[in-house]
């Protein structure tokens, strides 16, 4: 299977010759979040049930911003592209609430690119293997909470 485009190749026969897989799926994306009428917020459900929610002061978020991955319970932020000029010194801020499915009150979250953005403050409840700082990719945030 290519994982960048979940294109699968054919192996011929499998174990009893079937190619059924039961209760499982093949995605290379999960749908994008659901996006305020005047592009200000974003809100989507992640992958251990948390209710998140993504406000931006700065610009109009798309669907095409984000890069989601489908998880168990919702979807994964794998990126968010704020590398427009229109999101120069936006205030980002993510949170989360546990949620019906369950959650920690943590977004997990890939990364932020925003190179050659100007962001203005940037504030995130999430989990992740690195810090925050790590996440944004840009030249210089002015402030990470």
């Amino acid at each position: 299977m290519d994982l960048a485009t979940a294109a699968l190749t054919d192996l011929g026969t499998i174990g009893n010759g079937t190619r059924v897989f039961e209760g499982f799926a093949v995605s290379s994306a999960a749908p994008a979040p659901t996006i305020s009428a005047d592009g200000k917020t974003a809100q989507w459900t992640d992958v251990d049930g948390d209710g998140v929610t993504l406000k931006i002061t700065t610009g109009k978020l798309t669907s095409e911003a984000f890069r989601m991955l489908p998880g168990a319970h919702g979807s994964m932020l794998a990126r968010l592209d704020l590398d427009s000029a229109a999101f120069q010194g936006t205030n980002v801020t993510i949170t989360a609430k546990p949620g019906a499915a369950g959650g920690d009150g943590l977004v997990n979250i890939g990364a932020i690119n925003a190179y050659g953005v100007d962001l203005g403050k940037v504030s995130i409840a999430a989990t992740c293997r690195k810090s925050t700082r790590a996440i944004l990719r840009n030249r210089r945030p002015q402030s990470v909470n």
